[in-house]
């Protein structure tokens, strides 16, 4: 799931090392 989540993630957000609620979301449907 949290390949998923990294693969899907925004590039600002990863870069911050950190997700937010949509990547998630997104993450845990793709899961």
């Amino acid at each position: 799931m949290n390949h998923a989540v990294s693969m899907y993630g925004s590039g600002g957000d990863m870069s911050q090392g950190g997700f937010s609620l949509v990547e998630v979301m997104i993450g845990l449907a793709i899961a």
